[in-house]
């Protein structure tokens, strides 16, 4: 994000806060002297300090474990601090992403991408929960949700475009990246409220049944917060209940993402198992908890 030449958070305006390296909004201080708190994303070309200290917070570089920073709170952290670089940008990050696939001999790639801009999650809490999932299915359909589709269609069609704008495609300076088959991944934000979930989990259904690019759905955020473990049982109550309804779509879910210390001893033993028996997984992201899952014997 920081590579000078590409769009960066300096191309934005953006400033940066000296005290935890996250991007905030302008104005920024008109001096890049080392003793301004909120420098302009450009100061960093010319401060390593800053620079460093940017990159540091945006990755795992460097990171050292200690009480108050651990690296599970360390790498969850680093998404809000670069997400205003994004916002209006995602067709430049697609053609990074492309383009960084190409050199690594890459041919496909699929991005987990909640496109719709936390559109369907407003809807979601605008409308309010029913316990019956075919009913605020119908409710989230018929007040708005095919809007959302609509929307987000065409809002990835432009964000394409502009892909290969960047890439040159179809002209005789096409980058490699031009010949990446990017699929998505319908990105659901698992530690919102239930009702802003369950639209998205709708949508996500609905876009992979609309548009081929969309080649499934995926729940996200940290596992062990509290919501997410919370309300397990009923995301996967959803999904099982979805899936029936579109039985062709596919589901990759991140489950056991967890270890011991971050949740109860018992919240170690299951997630991975109902994630494919009752969340339909057909792949799992991370599984590091496996070891803890109990056995389910049968005669």
């Amino acid at each position: 994000m920081l590579r000078a030449g590409s769009t960066s958070p300096a191309e934005n305006g953006l400033c940066v806060d000296r005290t935890n390296s996250s991007l905030i909004a302008p104005p920024c201080d008109s001096s890049c002297e080392r003793f301004t708190n909120k420098p302009a994303a450009r100061c960093a070309y010319g401060d390593q300090v800053l620079y460093n200290s940017m990159i540091d917070a945006w990755s795992m570089r460097n990171w050292v474990r200690s009480e108050d920073n651990s690296g599970h709170d360390h790498f969850f952290a680093s998404f809000d601090k670069f997400l205003p670089a994004q916002i209006n940008h995602n067709g430049d990050a697609i053609a990074e992403v492309a383009s960084l696939a190409a050199a690594d001999h890459l041919q496909y790639v699929e991005l987990m991408h909640t496109a719709d801009d936390m559109d369907s999650a407003q809807l979601g809490a605008r409308l309010g929960w029913d316990d019956d999932f075919g009913h605020m299915r119908e409710r989230l359909l018929s007040g708005g949700l095919k809007d959302v589709v609509s929307s987000t269609l065409s809002t990835l069609d432009q964000d394409e475009t502009k892909m290969r704008s960047l890439l040159h495609c179809g002209t005789a300076q096409a980058r490699a990246g031009c010949d990446v088959t990017i699929g998505y991944l319908y990105q659901v934000l698992r530690g919102l409220p239930k009702e802003s979930v369950c639209a998205e989990i709708v949508l996500g259904f609905e876009l992979a049944s609309a548009d081929a690019r969309f080649v499934g759905l995926n729940l996200v955020m940290p596992e062990d917060w509290y919501v997410p473990m919370r309300d397990f049982d009923l995301h996967m109550r959803m999904l099982d209940y979805l899936h029936g309804v579109y039985p062709k779509v596919h589901i990759t879910l991140h489950a056991g993402e967890l270890a011991v210390g971050l949740v109860a001893p018992d919240g170690l033993t299951f997630h991975i198992r109902e994630s494919i028996e009752r969340g339909h997984a057909e792949r799992i992201g991370h599984g590091t908890s496996v070891m803890n899952e109990k056995m389910r014997l049968i005669y």
